[in-house]
């Protein structure tokens, strides 16, 4: 009985530690969703963040899961850097606005159970 109690703390506060880390996950996909939806209200410094938040999650979800959702991260990072300098497709916005949006809703959802 011991060995369980032991094992299941562990469990627990590794529980709780994926929890957080999803949950700061999922913050910041809701601040680059708001990020590239109003790029043009956007502090610069902010959007230079993003970026490198984007790209740096993207290569690191990318070499340990091989998910096809972090090569959209890290094309969200390189477009967010076209709209940094002023270039923006309407259309680009709105596709990577979306997948922003319902990825930070689902993340924030699913971190909750």
């Amino acid at each position: 009985i011991f060995i369980f109690i032991i094992k299941s703390k562990k469990n627990w506060k590794n529980h709780c530690i994926m929890r957080i880390l999803r949950m700061g996950l999922g913050i910041l996909d809701a601040i680059s969703f708001l990020v590239i939806s109003f790029h043009y209200l956007a502090p610069k410094k902010l959007m230079i963040y993003i970026i490198f938040y984007l790209i740096i999650k993207g290569l690191f979800f990318i070499l340990v899961s091989h998910d096809f959702a972090s090569y959209i991260d890290m094309a969200c990072g390189f477009y967010l850097i076209f709209l940094y300098f002023g270039f923006s497709i309407s259309f680009l916005t709105v596709i990577f606005s979306v997948y922003l949006a319902q990825k930070a809703v689902l993340t924030l959802i699913f971190a909750r159970i």
